[in-house]
């Protein structure tokens, strides 16, 4: 994220530096012409985060480009004030509740700045049942029903099977029959198209 500056005209041509914080950059003075130069947020912001390794560091920064205090994302999230900033520190992780919050205040701001997979592993960083990779399909199953903060029971009732059932497939122990692994890799597939994955959706969708 980047912000112009904006140098003043004067009747010379010369070499002046502008110095704010850790950068440092040449500004030309040129007569009669206005110079703009582009300067990292981190000079306005310190705070602001250059690179994005945890969940907390994609908060500061959406929180920040959309130039909201940590009292509007608090209410925006309906948590307190020093939750958002033992989020943004990594002093606490969000509970699952606060997590699928905070994944639908993200999701519209990352435009593309980061790629499906990286959100989510991000997102999931500190859970050890997130697969690290989505080749099998108990993997790309247990991705998606995290994804969407579906439990076992959940998606085991929407598939009419067992909750035990679901837990092997993911686990790889097994394997559903053909026509019911169809539909379950139907469902993952209209989520990695980003299409509505509510199961009252998906059902209406495949009967038409």
């Amino acid at each position: 994220m980047y912000r112009y500056c904006r140098v003043p005209t004067d009747n010379r041509t010369g070499i002046r530096e502008l110095q704010n914080n850790n950068f440092s950059s040449s500004l030309t003075y040129v007569s009669n012409y206005q110079i703009k130069h582009e300067i990292p947020m981190t000079v306005f912001k310190p705070d602001y985060p250059q690179t994005i390794h945890f969940l907390g560091d994609l908060i500061r920064k959406t929180r920040m480009d959309l130039n909201l205090q940590i009292k509007d994302l608090a209410k925006l999230l309906k948590v307190e004030e020093d939750t958002i900033i033992n989020w943004e520190y990594r002093r606490m992780q969000p509970t699952l509740p606060c997590l699928k919050s905070i994944v639908e205040f993200l999701k519209p701001h990352i435009n593309g700045s980061m790629l499906e997979n990286d959100f989510w592993q991000l997102c999931f960083k500190n859970n050890k049942f997130y697969p690290q990779q989505l080749n099998t399909f108990g993997e790309k199953l247990r991705a998606t029903r995290m994804k969407n903060f579906l439990s076992i029971p959940q998606v085991a009732k929407e598939f009419n099977v067992d909750p035990t059932s679901i837990n092997r497939w993911e686990l790889g122990k097994s394997d559903p029959l053909p026509k019911l692994k169809d539909m379950i890799l139907a469902w993952i597939k209209s989520d990695e198209n980003n299409i509505s994955t509510t199961f009252k959706t998906f059902h209406k969708n495949t009967k038409k």
